[in-house]
């Protein structure tokens, strides 16, 4: 800004005069006009590096009606819901459920595996972190979902034969399972969001009446969130499931209930896939 107003400064990328399609859609989701205080959007790596990252919006800090609005916060909610329909119309066309999401990560780096798709209509699982840093980071796998997704049925079967186990209880409600991990993953955010106001009051960012209202705010939503997932985890419906029948049909919910009640963790190289089990011999 301070370049186009005092220089000769010219952005050579601001071609229209017009305003973007992605500059309008962040004023139509910007909470200060209608009188909220957002705080925290970037953050240090740490104290020894000086790089700058934007602050996921589990993170933020904000302080609501704190200042006069502009725009009624009806209309407001209104056009956030808008917004969120025209995303989840677009996503309802391209998005996939993936079994494998959260348990699966890469065994040369330790990170997350994620998906990619190729001209055809099969995923493609690949290191999140080769995604993110390219080849200096870690290795492409670049494997069919599909084709581990096979390795896993076969190597379950094998499991299963091995300890002469043909039936098992399963967590039938997968609503309530997906409900349960956001809710853990919220909680974890939240702790996160404590320790960094606590670190912006010692450096003296925030002020100490500030930081003491919004970490009341955090932990009596985590008090929330505990007694949801205590009410959640009484919930729960077990059915008792024939597991030879179940891993035939890989795309059911049964299918994705049955992988997360074997399995804690899978780790993936491009030329292994090594699986580990919760449960141990009879």
């Amino acid at each position: 800004m301070y370049k186009m107003q005092y220089t000769n400064y010219k952005n050579p990328n601001n071609i229209s005069k017009t305003w973007s399609v992605s500059t309008i859609t962040n004023i139509l989701k910007d909470r200060i006009y209608i009188g909220d205080l957002i705080q925290h959007k970037y953050s240090s790596v740490n104290y020894k590096i000086k790089k700058i990252v934007k602050v996921s919006s589990d993170n933020l800090i904000i302080i609501e009606n704190n200042h006069e609005a502009i725009i009624d916060k009806k209309e407001f909610l209104t056009v956030q819901e808008m917004l969120k329909e025209r995303a989840n119309e677009c996503k309802r066309k391209t998005k996939a459920n993936h079994i494998l999401t959260g348990i699966t990560f890469c065994k040369k780096c330790g990170a997350r595996i994620t998906y990619t798709k190729n001209h055809g209509t099969d995923f493609k699982i690949i290191c999140s972190n080769y995604k993110k840093n390219g080849k200096k980071a870690c290795d492409n796998i670049y494997i069919s979902e599909n084709k581990v997704l096979e390795n896993i049925k076969n190597n379950i079967l094998n499991e299963i034969n091995k300890r002469k186990i043909s039936k098992i209880k399963i967590d039938a409600n997968n609503e309530n399972i997906e409900e349960r991990e956001r809710l853990i993953k919220q909680k974890n955010n939240n702790i996160n969001a404590i320790k960094q106001i606590y670190n912006d009051t010692s450096k003296g960012i925030m002020e100490s009446t500030i930081s003491k209202t919004l970490i009341q705010q955090y932990v009596e939503e985590n008090q929330k969130i505990e007694n949801r997932i205590n009410l959640l985890n009484k919930n729960l419906i077990e059915k008792e499931i024939d597991i030879n029948k179940t891993i035939q049909k890989m795309n059911s919910a049964e299918f994705r209930s049955l992988i997360y009640t074997l399995i804690s963790k899978i780790e993936l190289t491009k030329e292994e896939i090594d699986i580990h089990y919760k449960f141990t011999p009879n």
